[in-house]
C-alpha cells in the first residue's frame, strides 16, 4: 500500500511523493549496503528493566549505556536494550568475576 509522505523544498514550500514500501526498502538497501531485517523487530527493554535484571540502579545501566559499556540505543531520550546483548553482557560479567576470584 502506498505511503504520502511531504518533502519539503528549500524554499519552505513541499509536495507530496507517494512511495511503496518496497521502493523504501530498496533505497535503504542500497545506501547501507545490507539487506534490510525482514520480520518483525525483536522486543527491546527498558532501563529499568535491565536495571532489575542486572541488579543495578537505574542510573548505573544510564551511566553504563552513555559510557558505552552496556549496549543499548536511544529512543527519544530513552536508552533501550535487546534481551540478546544483555544476555551477552551478563555472562561476560560472570566470566570476569569468575577470573577475579581465580587470580586472588
Amino acid at each position: 500500500m502506498p505511503k504520502q509522505l511531504k518533502d519539503v523544498r528549500g524554499d519552505g514550500s513541499y509536495f507530496v511523493r507517494t512511495y511503496y514500501l518496497s521502493d523504501v526498502v530498496s533505497f535503504l538497501e542500497k545506501a547501507s549496503g545490507q539487506p534490510f531485517p525482514e520480520g518483525p523487530l525483536e522486543p527491546s527493554l527498558t532501563g529499568g528493566e535491565v536495571a532489575e535484571r542486572l541488579n543495578v540502579s537505574p542510573g548505573t545501566v544510564n551511566s553504563w549505556s552513555r559510557e558505552g559499556i552496556l549496549p543499548g540505543f536511544r529512543v527519544g531520550c530513552n536508552w533501550r536494550y535487546y534481551p540478546r546483548e544483555i544476555e551477552a553482557f551478563e555472562e561476560s560479567r560472570r566470566k570476569n568475576s569468575q577470573l577475579i576470584k581465580f587470580n586472588n
